[in-house]
């Protein structure tokens, strides 16, 4: 009877951690579809999925998407996952910015990323994204720049 009874609770216990992390990534999926204010050429970007831009010479990404974590969260995530990075805590237009930049390298091209968590509600934050070519222009990286401004302002 005991092992019966431990049987039912473990699989409850289980049922109940399915359901939950069942309903997270529902709720994620649901957030991510939720639009984000962002200025931007559509001469120049045309959009493939929800918030998620690429230039039309595909030299450029912007990628934003709302995530279901506290700021505070999303950074203490960041810490544990990527420590050969360093990140940079800013405040703008009223907001708290994790930000970090880097170089990369695809397809022998050598481009900058740069990576910025936005404060938001208690339990919600943007995750922003943009990828550009190291020796982009001076007015392509200006462009950028009002970019990542616009999503800070608008939002």
């Amino acid at each position: 009877m005991k092992i019966l009874l431990y049987v039912t609770l473990l699989t409850l216990c289980s049922l109940n951690f399915y359901a939950q992390e069942n309903n997270k990534k529902h709720l994620i999926f649901e957030i991510q579809k939720r639009k984000i204010n962002i200025d931007l050429d559509t001469a120049i970007f045309e959009s493939f999925a929800t918030n998620m831009y690429g230039s039309k010479n595909k030299d450029a990404i912007v990628i934003a998407l709302y995530l279901p974590n506290s700021y505070e969260d999303q950074k203490l995530k960041i810490a544990s996952v990527q420590n050969d990075k360093i990140w940079a805590e800013k405040k703008a237009y009223g907001k708290t910015i994790y930000t970090t930049n880097y170089e990369l390298i695809k397809s022998d091209k050598r481009f900058v990323k740069s990576e910025y968590i936005i404060s938001m509600q208690d339990n919600l934050c943007i995750s922003l994204t943009t990828m550009l070519p190291v020796n982009a222009p001076k007015k392509d990286k200006q462009m950028i720049v009002d970019i990542v401004k616009s999503v800070l302002k608008r939002n």
